[in-house]
């Protein structure tokens, strides 16, 4: 457990990792990506957005107690990407569960865009963050402060978290395993990376690792998924 309290190392390693597995899984999903499944791009978003806030991380991470000019930009433009990462993987994950269970009555109504406009919000303060502070900002140090309104990052994610979870609960029944195995990992390893990084402040971030995990779950599911459908297709070919 010593290890991950070391930031730097277990960040350089956790994160380097989370970034190797996930452009391998990004190139690999593009085997079986259709252009007419619009969940494949949505998919191949989250894994980009997942490698650029891994990057943040490290930035954060590295440029963190140190004094300098260019020190001050790259943490601040890291964990700027970090946060804002973390909701935008949220906000595509919402989209994504809906174009999976659209097809067993998932309805898109007019309210179903107004989710998104807490995390547009979040991420617009994220970016006057950079000016006034009032979420995270450096002391003279170079250690990492919370501002004033820095729980409201976390009330957002978390309140994605949620909806993302009943849609599972709502609409287990009508999808099948194969398909929903891998959106509950996907949940609770996410929610896991975030909880455990933000309650253990000294450390090392999990969440883009558990967001690697989770996504390489839910390749693993669509791979499944795709050689079921070809299965089905190939026996009722030979019928």
């Amino acid at each position: 457990m010593e290890f991950f309290t070391q930031r730097d190392i277990a960040t350089l390693f956790l994160d380097g990792s989370a970034i190797a597995l996930t452009l391998c899984i990004l190139i690999l999903s593009q085997t079986y990506k259709k252009n007419d499944r619009k969940e494949d791009s949505y998919f191949s978003i989250m894994l980009i957005i997942n490698c650029i806030l891994s990057l943040g991380d490290i930035l954060g991470s590295l440029f963190e107690m140190k004094t300098t000019p260019e020190s001050e930009v790259l943490r601040m433009a890291g964990m700027t990407s970090f946060y804002c990462g973390i909701l935008l993987i949220s906000m595509i994950w919402i989209r994504y569960c809906y174009i999976r269970f659209k097809n067993v009555g998932m309805p898109e109504t007019p309210g179903f865009s107004l989710l998104f406009v807490p995390g547009f919000i979040v991420i617009l303060l994220f970016f006057t963050n950079l000016f006034t502070g009032f979420i995270f900002t450096f002391d003279e140090k170079g250690e990492f402060k919370t501002g004033s309104l820095y729980i409201v990052f976390h009330i957002v994610a978390i309140a994605y978290i949620i909806i993302g979870i009943s849609y599972l609960a709502k609409y287990r029944g009508s999808v099948s395993g194969m398909r929903l195995v891998p959106m509950w990992v996907f949940v609770f390893l996410g929610a896991f990376g975030i909880v455990f990084t933000f309650v253990i402040k000294s450390s090392a971030s999990f969440v883009p690792i558990c967001l690697t995990m989770a996504l390489t779950f839910t390749h693993m599911g669509t791979i499944n998924e795709v050689l079921a459908l070809s299965y089905k297709k190939t026996i009722s070919g030979t019928d």
